[in-house]
């Protein structure tokens, strides 16, 4: 077992699915573990579970976040960074799946706003108690199906943007083009930046969708601590130690798809990214 006592584990989306199993197997190895979710009342309860069946020395904490605000993200990551002066592990796991065409409250296409938008900027306000850290891993959670989405930066933050199935396999490509830039980024630092495809998981993403279609597709999927044990491996794990800017699905690391490894495009969102934001 590895022990990750007195070590800080941000997680986001952690008050369900995936992302409660990812904390709460980091609470089972005694790491200081801050839950991350939408709902105020539900994240209390939630982590108030893992609070009891945490290891020895585990301190659980719940911090209310909304990746589809802006002014959420930052207030998010403000109430963490006065608590802590240091980070671990970030796991950027939260995302949706959404229908059809929807609007966050700062004018972004809703998935494009949760599943890029919203961590990119979460990710850029912890970098100072990343950096504070002795060693630090940020962990992006994204899907093979990226392998299929394309990102034209420039149609981001606009009507043009993408919606619906296609806007997920959009941002699940950005999530590996954020990784890449970051990670180039950082490359001096003492933090390293990976991204994940934990496997085909059962989890309520898909909890919009018609429960014809969700069984339909969820019948074979894997359990939530199934998917959650090659994130903590990649967020914990010495058999990690120094790889960054890598894309691992499940337990071994793979190539990035084509279309991820176009020239110039991963530092071409980021750039559209900081203006959309607000952030250099």
């Amino acid at each position: 077992m590895i022990d990750l006592l007195g070590r800080v584990c941000v997680v986001t989306g952690a008050t369900r699915g995936l992302g409660h199993a990812t904390a709460s197997a980091l609470a089972g190895m005694g790491a200081t573990v801050v839950m991350l979710g939408r709902d105020r009342d539900r994240g209390e309860r939630v982590a108030q579970r893992v609070r009891e069946a945490a290891a020895p020395g585990a301190v659980v904490s719940f911090v209310q976040l909304d990746l589809a605000s802006l002014a959420s993200v930052c207030a998010a990551a403000a109430e963490i960074a006065a608590n802590h002066h240091a980070i671990h592990v970030l796991v950027n796991n939260a995302g949706v799946h959404l229908r059809s065409r929807a609007e966050s409250i700062d004018g972004f296409e809703m998935t494009w706003a949760i599943n890029h938008l919203g961590p990119f900027l979460f990710t850029h306000q912890l970098l100072p108690q990343l950096r504070a850290a002795d060693r630090a891993r940020i962990v992006n959670v994204t899907s093979r199906f990226g392998t299929v989405g394309r990102v034209v930066p420039a149609d981001i933050g606009t009507p043009r943007a993408s919606s619906g199935l296609r806007a997920y396999f959009d941002t699940k490509l950005a999530n590996m083009l954020f990784t890449i830039e970051l990670a180039a980024r950082l490359e001096a630092s003492n933090i390293t930046a990976n991204c994940i495809h934990p496997g085909l998981v059962a989890t309520d993403l898909m909890r919009e969708w018609p429960s014809w279609i969700r069984g339909a597709w969820e019948w074979s999927l894997r359990a939530p601590a199934s998917g959650a044990a090659p994130i903590v491996r990649l967020a914990a794990s010495n058999a990690v130690d120094g790889i960054t800017g890598c894309y691992f699905v499940r337990q071994r690391r793979a190539p990035y798809p084509r279309r991820a490894r176009a020239p110039g495009l991963a530092r071409e969102l980021w750039a559209r990214s900081e203006g959309l934001v607000g952030v250099r």
